[in-house]
């Protein structure tokens, strides 16, 4: 846990807005891969 956040350190933070499932899931797909 960060002391200055409280935020535990691998904490994935995941804000989706309206877009297309498949867009999304290359996106997440995309970013865990690099």
């Amino acid at each position: 846990i960060e002391p200055h956040t409280g935020i535990p350190e691998g904490l994935l933070r995941l804000s989706v807005g309206i877009e297309d499932i498949e867009d999304l899931k290359a996106d997440l797909l995309d970013a865990l891969e690099n």
